[in-house]
């Protein structure tokens, strides 16, 4: 369930969605001992429901539905980041097999001791939603390019 973002302060609006992975990607640069880990994540969405003023089937709002999505998911991965580096300490995303690339040898990943590592690592997070699907509509209504609303940064 995502909030309205157009009424974020009414919780009675939301949209529920339905979110696949359509694919993502994890970079890795290390220098040294220091790891940054770059996670892109890309989702497709179906609405489920609705429950709002606003019509987001119409494409001149989807744009606002899509980085409203981005946002909640980016919010949860990092905090569950966050929460396996600074609380448990341990990798569950199993981030270790793409730094274990970096290596020419297992010894020297071996030596490497990520476990020991993770805890440090900088990752950084981006999600792209795209909303491929509108729940029992066949087709959003036709609307000119000219009129669709543009996310930040896009």
């Amino acid at each position: 369930s995502i909030p309205d973002p157009l009424a974020a302060d009414q919780p009675q609006y939301s949209m529920a969605m339905v979110l696949a992975a359509s694919g993502s990607r994890v970079k890795v640069q290390r220098q040294g001992d220091q790891v940054t880990l770059n996670v892109k994540v890309n989702l497709e969405g179906s609405y489920l429901a609705i429950m709002s003023q606003t019509d987001y089937t119409d494409p001149r709002n989807t744009p606002l539905a899509e980085k409203a999505a981005e946002d909640q998911v980016k919010r949860a991965m990092d905090r569950a980041i966050t929460r396996s580096q600074k609380e448990m300490k341990v990798d569950p995303f199993r981030f270790g097999d793409r730094v274990k690339g970096t290596f020419l040898t297992w010894p020297e990943f071996d030596k490497f001791a990520w476990q020991s590592k993770y805890p440090d690592a900088t990752v950084v997070t981006e999600v792209k939603v795209n909303i491929r699907r509108y729940g029992l509509d066949l087709a959003p209504p036709r609307v000119p390019p000219s009129e669709i609303i543009r996310k930040k940064g896009s």
